[in-house]
């Protein structure tokens, strides 16, 4: 695969993960064809794409929740990652506070919740009931919970998917500052290019069933004629639609 990543990669990139002709079947129906790409230390990685693209198939691929039905996915050995997801899903009945929310499936000490909270600013969260929390508050909690692995890659799947423009750059700042301070990966799922265009170094568009990695000025470009396109037809259909009258 030619891509302007591939041409500007360096002999100095650490690969974390690539994949090898990786395809993926749903019930017979191809998903993802043939995809071969690599995630490298300390970079900035947004998923584009459709809805129903395969982004979020991408993304469990890269966190084992999914195996490929064809190819080879290789990590490498020790990594850590850190996922979070576009909602909770959690049961309504589960009297559950978000300290212990934190702890449950972690072997982790208080004082370590504690400074990830602070860090993640849920500090004034921690006693309080992880039902009652507002949509982007419950972001934060499960963007907290994915650092008390201390991932050298963190995988978000629409994270700020409900979340006003405010909290969405809130929430960015914390991804940023913990990439700053780790050098880690970030592989992101978005649909609004908009908003994480200045913090990307790459993007990973999907589109059907193919994927390419590109820079963003040569995604925002890509965007911008779609988008000519798209006006171009909608005019050309309204300056036909009066002689089928």
């Amino acid at each position: 695969m030619v891509s302007d990543y591939h041409k500007n990669k360096t002999y100095l990139s650490v690969e974390l993960i690539r994949f090898e002709n990786i395809g993926k079947k749903f019930a017979g129906k191809l998903v993802l064809n043939d995809v071969c790409i690599s995630f490298d230390e300390g970079v900035f990685y947004t998923v584009m794409g459709h809805n129903g693209a395969g982004k979020s198939t991408l993304l469990k691929l890269i966190i084992g929740a999914l195996t490929p039905t064809t190819g080879k996915i290789t990590i490498k050995k020790g990594i850590q990652i850190g996922y979070v997801p576009q909602k909770l899903q959690i049961n309504s009945l589960m009297p559950l506070d978000v300290h212990n929310f934190l702890r449950l499936g972690n072997k982790v000490s208080s004082d370590e919740i504690h400074e990830i909270a602070q860090e993640t600013r849920i500090k004034h969260l921690l006693k309080q009931s992880i039902l009652d929390l507002s949509p982007g508050q419950t972001q934060r909690v499960l963007y907290s919970k994915a650092l008390l692995f201390k991932p050298q890659i963190l995988a978000l799947d629409e994270p700020t998917q409900g979340m006003d423009i405010g909290n969405e750059v809130k929430f960015y700042e914390l991804v940023m500052s913990y990439k700053e301070r780790t050098n880690c990966t970030v592989i992101l799922i978005s649909h609004d290019f908009g908003t994480v265009a200045s913090i990307t170094d790459w993007v990973v568009r999907i589109n059907e069933s193919s994927c390419s990695l590109l820079g963003p000025d040569t995604f925002r470009q890509i965007q911008e004629f779609s988008l000519l396109m798209t006006e171009f037809e909608i005019n050309k259909s309204r300056d036909l639609a009066p002689r089928f009258k």
